[in-house]
Order: structure tokens, then sequence, then C-alpha cells
């Protein structure tokens, strides 16, 4: 025989000594007589039914329904016949059946069926009454004027109410931003529906999956906000009969409530599973299951519900009594171990992978290879973004066995086959949340918390955290997990948008999630080889294209060459010339001057031809000397940019050298890589083209075209730049030449200045002894004079 507790009023079983829901010690004397008085006053109460329920449904206020909601039709009850007050729902709540009515009358209220809920409660006459009407399950428009989560207030132009579609509240539309499936007995079928964030994680986490819930959750809400005396009853009725400035009160209250939790909370944040799981392992644990999985005792007040974080089965105190942690999940302290688990732990995955050929000699480490994860924060002030890695390493322990040593070399060239990505925190937490609702949140590894500031500490955890669901034999073939790694940018937000219950189309080769990081990072590896074929390409038309602007910069510095050297020659033929007669006159000149000297006598015998071709030689040398200073100027030029030419042309030649001629070791271990750890060879060895994606098909496909065809167009560039060296060639001779036949001609036009400074000179200096001899004899004449006159 079952009974009531006295302080929580749940039914207690007649085995129980204490309720198991609030501990409070059980008066079995006093629990039948009140088992008695209830027996007696339920058949007083239904013999005067018909009398008081009247006065009732007349004496309470109801408000007024939504305007914009219609009328649907009601399923009343035989104990309430006048319901004309009743509020009807607004017009997008679901209009219960009489079928979804009679099965919830039918919800069984044994003990186990109770500890199955996630709170813990009954469900009474009241309760079942208000379950049998879902269409009191919205609130009316004017319940409240403000947001009750984050206490915003409606109207214009602030933002308009919305109803959750379950636990019908009022909110904001940013706080009922999340749609999700909602379970059948509410009367939606399967679109997902509006829904706020509280009731995202109940959905989430399966802690609503009847109507019932919500009204129990209402229930326990307004009870706490509006404490009842002791002697009140908490029944439907009394409920229903409450004031609304009662019920306006309870809804500030929680209101109150909410704004204060909601503060640190974003509306387009994830929601983690994770720490909703650590915090309440009880709530749970007994949502899922009602006895120990290992001992099979059901679980009460002294045998709580624990679940431990190895194995995940819901267990008791004493056969959870060890802690150990779990470094390859991300618990580095002791976390909770089931006594099994303790000794003999289920065993991870394992992240190794082998060839499927055998490795070129040098190359025998790479015969085996580990799966690595790394996780950096690309930093930046607007979001909080990630580049995770997936790269191949030598085993650590194979190549221990095969007696060689590691250089960082090595790792290097391994490493250069890898997958990049970059996901923000709002996707891990998304990979979370999928996680835990297609699997279990109890399992997952650990995630870092929102209140853990970004970083390398933070980048370490979450790294750990994909590794973990990597070995973790209830994750690693999820499909989220696949996406997360494998999509790129815009197909993992078409994923995440197009729902949780998403699956990926891929062939049944690659279920395993190793197989299928090698055809992804395959892919990757063929799009980096094809983008570097494409930008090879390119840059050899860049550098045919430069080349042929080269060649014409040469045939124009042809021209000015052989300009130049064609004026040099008539310059110096010029000055060959000039050099004889300027020799001639030289000589003339000095025997002049000799002859000036020795004669006593006044010596006239100027030439005056000598004059008029001496001036004509110096206007034309002076021309002459104009045009070498230009023609000098216009070579140190040329000479200038054939340099730079030269040193654009040497570079470009190293650049093209780097690109066909890489690293060695890094080539083949990437080309062994891909032929041994790819997905197309070994399938094609296999005779099982079929399971080739089409798409890595034309990959290969593509780089073979443009690898074929690339030899043939180096091959021309080649013999193109080994052309234009040999030209180049010819050129620095023909400058080598011509740099000796300017300085030749600096040198003579040198001796003629000193030859024509000579002669000028010699001129000076007879025409000075002349005029000398002429000043001498008029002195004479003028002291001859003034004797005469002094006679």
């Amino acid at each position: 025989m079952e009974s009531s507790c006295a302080k929580c009023s749940s039914s207690i079983a007649a085995s129980d000594q204490f309720c198991i829901y609030c501990g409070t010690a059980v008066d079995r004397t006093e629990a039948s007589t009140a088992a008695v008085d209830r027996t007696e006053a339920s058949t007083t109460a239904s013999v005067a039914s018909p009398i008081v329920e009247p006065v009732v449904a007349e004496a309470v206020p109801v408000p007024s329904p939504p305007a914009s909601a219609p009328t649907p039709a009601r399923v009343q009850s035989s104990s309430n016949p006048t319901a004309a007050n009743v509020p009807s729902p607004p017009k997008s709540a679901p209009a219960t059946s009489v079928r979804v009515v009679e099965g919830m009358r039918k919800i069984s209220k044994s003990t186990e069926d109770r500890r199955d809920s996630i709170d813990g409660y009954a469900h009474n006459e009241s309760s079942l009454a208000q379950i049998a009407d879902l269409q009191r399950l919205w609130v009316p428009d004017d319940f409240s004027s403000d947001c009750m989560d984050c206490g915003k207030t409606f109207g214009f132009p602030q933002p308009r109410r919305h109803h959750c579609r379950v636990c019908g509240q009022l909110y904001c539309r940013d706080c009922v931003s999340n749609k999700c499936t909602i379970p059948s007995s509410f009367g939606y079928a399967d679109k997902p529906q509006r829904c706020c964030k509280s009731c995202t994680i109940s959905l989430q986490m399966k802690a609503i999956k009847t109507p019932a819930d919500v009204f129990s959750q209402r229930e326990q809400a307004q009870t706490r906000a509006t404490p009842t005396p002791k002697g009140a009853s908490t029944s439907a009725a009394s409920v229903r009969a409450a004031p609304p400035a009662s019920i306006r009160a309870a809804a500030s209250t929680v209101i109150a409530t909410n704004r204060i939790k909601s503060t640190a909370n974003d509306a387009s944040s994830g929601v983690n599973l994770n720490d909703f799981a650590s915090k309440n392992p009880t709530q749970v644990a007994r949502a899922e299951q009602k006895e120990c999985q290992i001992c099979f005792r059901q679980f009460a007040l002294g045998r709580r519900a624990n679940h431990c974080q190895r194995c995940t089965r819901s267990v008791c105190n004493g056969c959870s009594q060890g802690q150990k942690p779990i470094p390859e999940l991300g618990y580095a302290t002791p976390v909770r171990h089931c006594n099994n688990c303790m000794t003999k732990p289920p065993q991870l995955a394992s992240l190794e992978t082998e060839g499927v050929a055998e490795p070129l000699p040098g190359f025998e480490f790479l015969s085996k290879m580990d799966f690595k994860i790394a996780v950096v924060d690309l930093g930046g002030d607007t979001s909080e973004t990630y580049k995770v890695d997936v790269y191949f390493e030598p085993n650590a322990a194979h190549v221990k066995a095969l007696g060689e040593t590691l250089r960082p070399s090595d790792i290097e060239a391994a490493k250069e086959y890898a997958m990049t990505r970059k996901r923000s925190i709002t996707d891990f937490e998304w990979l979370a949340a999928a996680l835990g609702d297609r699997v279990t949140a109890k399992a997952l590894p650990n995630f870092p918390e929102k209140r853990v500031p970004r970083g390398a500490k933070k980048g370490q955890s979450l790294q750990v955290f994909l590794a973990g669901c990597l070995v973790h034999p209830l994750y690693r073939s999820c499909d989220a997990l696949k996406a997360f790694f494998g999509l790129t940018n815009e197909q993992f937000r078409a994923f995440k948008n197009a729902g949780a219950n998403t699956e990926l189309k891929v062939a049944p080769e690659y279920t395993d999630v190793l197989m299928w990081l090698q055809l992804k990072m395959e892919q990757d590896q063929m799009e980096q080889k094809l983008a570097t074929l494409v930008q090879r390409r390119k840059d050899n038309e860049s550098r045919v294209s430069k080349q042929q602007a080269r060649k014409k910069a040469y045939e124009g510095r042809k021209v000015n060459q052989m300009a130049r050297r064609t004026n040099a020659q008539a310059r110096y033929e010029a000055l060959v010339a000039r050099k004889e007669s300027q020799l001639a006159r030289h000589g003339r000149e000095k025997d002049r001057l000799q002859t000036q000297i020795e004669s006593v006598n006044i010596v006239f015998d100027d030439t005056k031809d000598d004059e008029v071709v001496r001036a004509v030689e110096e206007e034309v040398r002076q021309k002459e000397k104009v045009e070498f200073v230009k023609s000098k100027d216009a070579f140190q030029t040329d000479t200038t940019e054939w340099n730079k030419d030269m040193a654009l042309w040497s570079r470009q030649r190293a650049d093209w050298s780097d690109h066909h001629n890489p690293p060695v070791s890094k080539q083949i271990a990437n080309e062994w890589l891909i032929k041994a750890f790819g997905v197309f060879h070994r399938f094609t060895a296999e005779g099982n083209t079929a399971a080739i994606p089409k798409e890595l098909a034309n990959l290969h496909a593509k780089v073979e075209q443009l690898q074929d065809e690339e030899p043939s167009l180096l091959e021309k560039e080649g013999q193109s730049l080994d052309d234009e060296w040999s030209e180049l060639s010819k050129e620095r001779d023909n400058w080598a030449h011509d740099r000796s036949n300017m300085k030749r001609e600096d040198e003579m036009c040198a001796d003629e200045d000193v030859r024509y400074k000579h002669e000028h000179e010699h001129v000076r200096q007879y025409l000075e002894c002349r005029q000398t001899k002429i000043n001498g004899i008029e002195a004479d004449l003028a002291a001859l004079d003034m004797e005469i006159k002094s006679r």
C-alpha cells in the first residue's frame, strides 16, 4: 500500500522507510490515518462536486486570450462542465486530441516510473487534469510584459513576444532562436519548432518527453516562488483559482532569476552538454537507469546513482569506489571509475595505421604512421578561431623496432602530409552538443569550460578533447565528428544548418574514421598539388612574358650599342686626322717661337692658314667632346639597366630551379605517403574503383595531365633561357670592347687637350716675345727723341 510524504506530498512505497525525494522519515501510523482521511475527503468531495464546481468557476478571474488565437475544440472533463471562462491558447498552440488525453491519463504512478522522471516527483490527479488540457500549456499574451529570460520589455519598437513551443512561456525573438524537434505528444509532428534555451537543453538531455514534465516543472517553480501554508492543498483546482496578481508575481520572480542566470550566456552560443552532465550526474543517471548496472539494485536515498567516467554505466556508490585519471580523454585528475574499470578498463581505439606498399630505401620509418592533432589559436579580437591540423607522424615504437633514429627533417617530411581546417569555439561547442545528443553526454572527453580564457592552454584542452573523441569507441564513428574534421568551412556550415540528425552520404568503405581521414587528407594533398601545378604553370607563363620583354629591351640596347660604336669609330678617325695636323702646327709654332727669340729684329712670319685650321679643329673638337660625353653617359645608363636585368633574370632562374627541384626528402616522402596511405592507389590496385570518389579521381586525372604537360613547357623555357644567355654573353663581350674603345678615346682626347694647350702656349710666348721687342724699340726711339729735343 502506497502513502504520501508529509513534506513533499510524493508517493512512498510500502517497503520504503524514508522518502526517496526529500529524505523525510515515514510514520506508518500517521500515514495510514492520513490515507483514511484522504479517502473520506475524496468521497465527500465527489458527492459535493456538483455544487462546489460552479461557484469556483464563477469566482476565478481568468485573463483574456490573445487576439490572434482562434477557439479550438476543448476536451471537457465530467467534473468541470462549465469551462466558458478558461482562456483560449494562441493560434499556433497544438490542438489536443482525445487519444492524447486518454494516453496521458494512463500514466503509471508506481515508484519506479516516478523515479524514471528527471525531477523525481509524481504526477497527482491535478497534474493529470492539466496534462489532459494541452491548450493551457501556453500562457496568455498579457501574462508578462517582459521576456521571461533576458527581461527585455515587449512592445514597439521593442521586440515582440514569442511563445516557446515546449514550456509555453513568453520570450523575445533572440531567446527563442533555437529550433528543435519536439516529441510527438506535443502535437507538432516532426517539424522543428521555436524553443527557449532551457527547453533546448532539456530536450537534448531527454529531460522533457511529455507535457507532463512541463507542468511538473511549472508547478515546482510556482511552489518555490509562492510558498503555501502547511494545510493548503496543491491540487489543480487551487492552482486554477489563484489570482492573476500572484501568478504574475511568480512570473516576475522567475524572470529575475533567469535574468541573473543568462547574463553570461550568448543567444548564438552552443550548448555545453558535458557541463550539464558533469554537474547533474544523478539526474542524468536517474533519467536513463533505475538500477545499478553492476549489482542490479535499485537506486534509493542511500544508494544514489553515479556514472563511470570510463564505461559510462550508471552505478551505485558501492560499485564505484575507485578513482583514477584518464589522460587520453582529458581528465588529468582522478575521476570516478566503477569497480570493473578500476581493474580491467575498456580499451580505447588506436590511431595507428599502416601503409599498403613497401617504402623506398631510406624511408622505412614511414611504413607505420600515427594520426596526430594540433589545435592552435589564430588570435584576433573579434572571434575565437582555432586552426585544427590533422597530420602524420612516424610511429615511435615502429621506428625503435627498426633500430633507427628519427631526425627533425624526417618528422617534418611526414608532417607535410596534413589537413588543415579553421574552426571557431562555437563549432567545438556544437560538436560536443551533437555527440552528446547522438550518443550520450556522459562519455564525452573533458571539454574546457567557458570561463577558461583563450590561449595556448585552452587550445591544448580542445586538442585533447578532439583526440579523445577519435579514440573513444562511442564517438569515433559519428558523422558529426567526421564532418568537423573533413568538411570545408562552407560544407561544415551547411551540415550544421541541416540539423542534428543529418548523416554524411559516404560509401561503406569510409565508415571508419581513420579511413575517412585518409580520404580527406589525400583530397587535400591532391588539391594542394593541383594548386601548386597550376601556380607553376602561371609562373612559367609570367616568366616567358618577362623573357619576351627582356628580349625587346635587348634589341633596343643592341641598336643603341651599334649606333654608339659607329659614332665612336668616326670620332676616333677624326682624332687621328687632327693629331697629324696638330703635330705639324705644333712644330711650326715651336720653330717660329725659337726664331723670334734668337733674332734681334722683329720677325713677322704669322700664317693665317694655321689660325683658321686651328679654330675649325677646336670647334669640331668641342662638338665631338660633347658627343663623347653623351655617348659615355648613355653607355653607363645602359650598363646599369643591363646589370638590373641580369640580376632579375638570375633571380627568376633561381626561383625556377627552386620550384622544379624541391627538397628531395619531402617530395619523395609525400609522393610515397599518397601511394601507401591514400585510397586512390589502394582501391585501384584492388580493382575496387567504384569506391573511389569521383572528385578524388578527377583530381588525380588533372594532376597527372599537368605533370605530363609540364616537362615540355619547361624544356621550351630552358631553350629560350639558353638562347638569351648566349645573346647576353655576346652583348657582354661587345660592351667590354666598347668600354676599351671609349677608354682609348678618352686618353686620345686627353692627349689632344695637352697638345692644344702646348700649341696655344707657343703662340702666346711668340706674341709676348715680339711685343717685348716692339716695346724696347719704342723706348729707345722715345729716349732718342728726348735727347734730340734737349740739344
